[in-house]
């Protein structure tokens, strides 16, 4: 009787140890899942960096001309939309002729950006390579656009180009097509 005793008690002590030792999931290469015990020592809230934010893609939206120029924006300048997209329901850039006209749609809100460097052939107050900056400083675009045919009444068209949003650490591509003119 003894024995079953001691072997009870042992038992439990080893289930409340268990129960008590905090369980961490590690992923592998393979989509994995491997769960390993972690020592008391380890968890100790000295050594425990809180997560305070997590980088996601930005999300860039399509915005009407209607809601540009309710933000401010519109006019003579260059807008570009996704390529194969409907422009005036998907515009998803649009840069004035005027400095710091530079308005996108990221995860629901318009972006007001500067430009930092402007290099290539000039149209339309526009260079066939540009670099923008948000004004909080968090946001990043390129863009790089071949120029096409010109316009009837003083536009060019841009049959091709790319849109590069960088936005903590995570960077997003877009294929557009737009055109510049006043």
């Amino acid at each position: 009787m003894k024995t079953i005793f001691k072997c009870s008690l042992a038992l439990l002590f080893f289930a409340s140890v268990s129960a008590c030792t905090p369980q961490s999931s590690v992923s592998n290469t393979s989509e994995e899942t491997i769960n390993s015990q972690t020592s008391q020592t380890e968890t100790n809230s000295s050594n425990i960096t809180p997560v305070t934010e997590v980088a996601t893609v930005p999300e860039v939206e399509g915005f009407t001309m209607d809601e540009l120029f309710d933000s401010g924006g519109g006019g003579c300048g260059m807008s570009l939309w996704k390529a194969g997209s409907n422009p005036r329901e998907a515009t998803l850039f649009f840069n004035g002729i005027e400095a710091n006209s530079t308005l996108m749609k990221i995860n629901g809100e318009f972006v007001k950006f500067k430009r930092t460097e402007a290099t290539g052939e000039d149209f339309y107050g526009q260079k066939t390579s540009q670099t923008f900056v948000s004004e909080n400083g968090e946001t990043e675009v390129k863009v790089d656009v071949k120029l096409g045919e010109k316009g009837e009444i003083e536009s060019v068209e841009i049959p091709q180009g790319t849109l590069q949003i960088e936005q903590a650490g995570e960077t997003v591509e877009i294929p557009v097509v737009g055109d510049a003119g006043c």
